[in-house]
């Protein structure tokens, strides 16, 4: 989200001031209710044997991709169309493998 808000776009830089930062959508965990709370809680628990791969390769790694797929529809209550092949969740996992940040010397 700073990338998509930053005034300049070099590399992975961009300028974001303290009054911008309130306007970034990020998920506040307090907000969620207390059913979607235990579906959290029994999705990870399903899917806590499960071996993930390095973070960088979160565009490779199916299990995240199954975690991030079933929070979307399960927990959040997200259309179909933000998990499906090609669509927004998969274009995120992409972008945040390649970010800098993220991907370091790897």
């Amino acid at each position: 989200m700073h990338w998509w808000h930053a005034n300049k776009q070099q590399s992975g830089r961009g300028n974001v001031g303290k009054a911008a930062l309130q306007t970034l959508p990020v998920l506040d965990v307090t907000k969620l209710s207390g059913t979607q709370l235990d579906e959290a809680v029994r999705l990870f628990d399903a899917m806590s044997d499960k071996n993930l791969l390095p973070i960088h390769e979160m565009d490779k790694d199916m299990v995240r991709k199954e975690i991030d797929e079933q929070f979307a529809l399960k927990v959040l209550g997200l259309p179909k169309k933000v998990v499906a092949s090609g669509g927004p969740l998969e274009l995120l996992r992409l972008k945040l493998s390649r970010e800098p940040s993220i991907r370091g010397a790897k």
